[in-house]
C-alpha cells in the first residue's frame, strides 16, 4: 500500500499518478483538500489564500494540469513596490530608469562603485548585486520583515533564482522570475478540484506517529510499502522514533497571516500586487485576485489579500486595515473581512540546515519514506516546484 499524508498539491500530485498507474494507495488528510491551495467563497467573492500562482509550466506540468482538465489563463503580471508613496515598477532594481532625478544619480552611483566581494550574507548579496542605494531604501526593509531577521544573519543563496538582475537605463517591468504566470479564472483551487474530480481518493485522519513499515493515523496502524508525507517537516521530527536525534533542533520559518477583505472598490493601478517594505507598515505583500481575473469578484467590487508575516505577535485586523488604507491604495470601503493564520509560511534554510535535511531524508528514504512538497522538504519552492518533486516520486 502506498500511503500518502497530506492533500495539498503536491499530496494530491502523487496521489494522481498513482491512481492512473493502478496502484494501491490511501490519501490523508486532516483538514480540508488543498492545503495552501485552497479557494474560499464568501458573499460570492473568491480568494485564495494569499498570492498563489504557476509561475513555470513546462510540457509535464502543462500536461497534468490539462489532464485534470483545468484551463489555465496566461497572465502578464502587473506588480510594484511602493516607494516613496509611489509605485514602482517590479522588480524596482531593474527598473531604476523609473526614479526621480536624484534617486537615479544616486542609485546608478551605488550600483557602479558597488561591493564586488565575494557576500557572506544575504546583506553582502544585495550590496554586490544593487549597491547600497536600493540595497538601504528597499531590499534590506523587506526582507528584515519578511524573514523576522536581519539580511546579515541570512546565506548569501537564500533567494537564489528568485532574485532579478539590476537595470541603470531602459525599464524592465517584465524581468525577474515570474513576468508571466498562469492562473484559473476561478481561484487556484479549480486545481485542487481538478484532482478530485478525476477520482482521488481522500480520508479524513491526523497523523500521530510515524513507524517502520507502518504508520499511524486516526488512532490506528497502517502497513505501507511506501510511505509519502507531506507534512511540516518538525512535525515528523516529533513523532518518529528513529528521528529523535533532530528533535533539539530549531528548524527556523516564518508564519503568515492572510487577511481577506471583500471591497467596494479596488486596488489602483489595476495592479495584481505591491510589495511594502515600510517598517510602520505590517504586510509585505498587498494584491487583488479581481484584477487577475474578474471571475474572483462581482463587477465593481474587489478580492483583496493581504500578507503580514508574523515571528511573534500577530497584528489585529483593523490595524492592518487602517494601515493599508493609509497609503491610499486602496480605493473603497471595506465590507468585509476574513482572517486565516498559517503558523508554517516559508521554511528558513541555512547551511547547517541544508545538512540536516539532507540526513533525514537519507534515513527516511532507507525505509521506504519520502518527504514531498515545500513544508515536508523545508524548502523555499513553488507549486511547480511541488508537483515536479511528486512526478520524480512516482
Amino acid at each position: 500500500m502506498n500511503v500518502i499524508i497530506g492533500a495539498g498539491i503536491s499530496g494530491l500530485t502523487i496521489g494522481y499518478l498513482l491512481y492512473k498507474k493502478n496502484e494501491d494507495y490511501i490519501v490523508f488528510e486532516r483538514e480540508e483538500p488543498g492545503g495552501w491551495c485552497r479557494t474560499y467563497e464568501i458573499n460570492k467573492f473568491r480568494f485564495d489564500a494569499g498570492g498563489h500562482f504557476f509561475h513555470s509550466m513546462d510540457e509535464s506540468i502543462e500536461s497534468l494540469i490539462g489532464d485534470i482538465g483545468v484551463d489555465m489563463n496566461r497572465v502578464e503580471r502587473r506588480a510594484f513596490v511602493y516607494w516613496n508613496k509611489r509605485l514602482i515598477n517590479y522588480p524596482i532594481q531593474s527598473n531604476i530608469a523609473l526614479f526621480n532625478f536624484n534617486e537615479r544619480l544616486f542609485a546608478s552611483l551605488s550600483y557602479i562603485f558597488r561591493s564586488r566581494k565575494t557576500p557572506e550574507n544575504l546583506k553582502d548579496f544585495f550590496m554586490t548585486k544593487t549597491g547600497r542605494f536600493i540595497c538601504d531604501r528597499f531590499l534590506y526593509g523587506y526582507n528584515k520583515k519578511m524573514w523576522g531577521k536581519n539580511p546579515e544573519e541570512l546565506p548569501p543563496y537564500f533567494l537564489g533564482r528568485y532574485f532579478p538582475e539590476t537595470s541603470l537605463f531602459a525599464p524592465r517591468k517584465q524581468t525577474g522570475y515570474n513576468p508571466v504566470f498562469f492562473y484559473p479564472s476561478h481561484g487556484i483551487g479549480e486545481v485542487i478540484k481538478g484532482f478530485l474530480n478525476k477520482g482521488v481518493r481522500i480520508k479524513k485522519g491526523n497523523l500521530e506517529e510515524v513507524g517502520e513499515g507502518k504508520v499511524r493515523v486516526g488512532g490506528r496502524w497502517i502497513r505501507y510499502r511506501n510511505l509519502y508525507l507531506t507534512v511540516p517537516l518538525p512535525e515528523i521530527v516529533k513523532i518518529t522514533p528513529f528521528l529523535k536525534e533532530f528533535r533539539k533542533y530549531t528548524f527556523d520559518y516564518v508564519g503568515m497571516k492572510i487577511l481577506l477583505l471583500g471591497v467596494k472598490g479596488k486596488l489602483v493601478n489595476n495592479a495584481h500586487w505591491i510589495y511594502f517594505a515600510q517598517d510602520n507598515l505590517p504586510f509585505t505583500r498587498v494584491g487583488s485576485f479581481t484584477n487577475i481575473s474578474k471571475e474572483m469578484s462581482p463587477e465593481g467590487y474587489s478580492s483583496i489579500w493581504i500578507e503580514v508575516p508574523v515571528r511573534n505577535k500577530i497584528p489585529d485586523d483593523r490595524s492592518i486595515i487602517d494601515a493599508i488604507k493609509s497609503t491610499g491604495l486602496l480605493r473603497g470601503k471595506v465590507l468585509f473581512t476574513r482572517s486565516l493564520h498559517f503558523p508554517y509560511a516559508y521554511p528558513i534554510r541555512d547551511g547547517v540546515t541544508d545538512m540536516v535535511v539532507k540526513k533525514i531524508e537519507g534515513i527516511l528514504e532507507r525505509r521506504g519514506i519520502y518527504l514531498s512538497g515545500r513544508f515536508a522538504r523545508w524548502e523555499y519552492n513553488t507549486m511547480s516546484d511541488s508537483i515536479k518533486r511528486g512526478m520524480e516520486l512516482v
